[in-house]
């Protein structure tokens, strides 16, 4: 995800923590530091966000921050006006971390000008395609004028410099995103070649690179507030990061999900993981998962209210929603809340069903049931 030509890191590890104590007595996880210009003048209010969670904060008037690391590996990402973007992966203990950040190289000279017309049409494309067309959500584009595009007629890109920012009024989320990659073409499903994106048969294919912030939305309503956590937990039970989470817990049938094994004997060697904090040292608490099988057939069961049912002791009528895994080569190294590290596998049916508006930040997890 970073680019050595847009990013400048300049990281200053001072003090580590094991990362059993971490987790061991619920000690948070801070990073301080100072934000700087090249010359080493402080930049005020720049924004600082850990991406694909929803924690965020912006530098003092002297440039100074702290901020939560709510897990690891973690890219740090901080964003100014006039400035290109920073981002710092993280993936060990530490409580400094010093950026410097490089002014801006975008020349508005050198982006393609647009009619109106045109460019509205090129917003409305880039919407249905990235952030989805989901009609049940409720959202709206705050700055779209961040956004810059090219293309022909065969391929399609969008860049932004700044965070785009959405508010998403289902989830109770403001999104911003800073999309440093959309590419997409269309390739005809028989023959595999490119066509135009307007043709009226194909197979859409996506290439994105970016960092998400997700702020949770304050309210003083009450039922607002509730409304927005039940939409949360609809669009959690049952997705891809649930059931990863189930496996890396060891309670696949306690949360609701049953999995068919293809071919039949694949059940024999299953579902395998490796603790890789056991094998390096690494305190980021990830595992590497290899199903072994052509493909795994995953049956999430829930009750009435949408809640994962516990297929070990409950009797009740339930629901079933079925999705099919198709296992990569490569392993799945999934992060203990169920996120995935690096590349995904291939998913049809309700897990698989992407639209960028429904997604969740890394960092949430439901209340737990009493």
């Amino acid at each position: 995800m970073k680019k050595a030509s847009v990013f400048l890191f300049v990281i200053l590890l001072c003090s580590f923590i094991p990362a059993s104590l971490v987790q061991a007595r619920g000690i948070k996880f801070f990073v301080g530091g100072k934000i700087t210009d090249t010359e080493g003048k402080p930049i005020h209010l720049a924004e600082l966000f850990v991406s694909g969670s929803s924690v965020g904060t912006s530098s003092d008037e002297k440039g100074k921050f702290q901020i939560e690391i709510p897990f690891l590996p973690a890219y740090l990402v901080a964003t100014a006006n006039g400035y290109e973007p920073f981002a710092a992966y993280i993936d060990n203990f530490t409580d400094s971390l010093n950026i410097a950040m490089k002014p801006s190289q975008l020349n508005p000279a050198d982006l393609s000008k647009v009619s109106k017309s045109e460019r509205k049409k090129q917003v409305r494309f880039f919407c249905q395609q990235f952030i989805g067309d989901d009609l049940r959500v409720n959202y709206k584009v705050l700055n779209e004028a961040v956004l810059h595009f090219s293309g022909d007629a065969k391929s399609f890109q969008a860049i932004s410099e700044m965070p785009l920012v959405i508010i998403n009024n289902s989830l109770g989320y403001k999104i911003r995103i800073l999309l440093r990659e959309f590419y997409i073409t269309k390739r005809d499903e028989l023959t595999h070649e490119e066509v135009a994106l307007d043709a009226y048969s194909g197979v859409f294919e996506r290439r994105v690179m970016g960092h998400y912030y997700y702020e949770p939305i304050t309210t003083n309503s009450e039922s607002q507030q509730k409304r927005y956590e039940r939409n949360r937990q609809s669009r959690y039970y049952g997705s891809y990061r649930h059931f990863l989470k189930s496996l890396y817990d060891g309670e696949v049938m306690d949360q609701g999900y049953q999995l068919t094994f293809y071919p039949a004997k694949a059940i024999l060697n299953g579902i395998v993981f490796t603790n890789l904090g056991t094998v390096n040292h690494s305190p980021t608490g990830i595992k590497e998962c290899e199903m072994n099988a052509d493909s795994l057939k995953v049956d999430f069961y829930s009750d009435m209210n949408g809640l994962p049912v516990n297929l070990g002791k409950t009797t009740e009528s339930y629901s079933k929603q079925t999705s099919v895994i198709y296992p990569a080569p490569v392993p799945l190294r999934i992060r203990p809340n169920g996120a995935v590290q690096g590349s995904l596998y291939d998913v049809k049916g309700p897990m698989g069903d992407y639209y960028f508006i429904n997604t969740l930040p890394d960092d949430y997890l439901p209340p737990k049931k009493k």
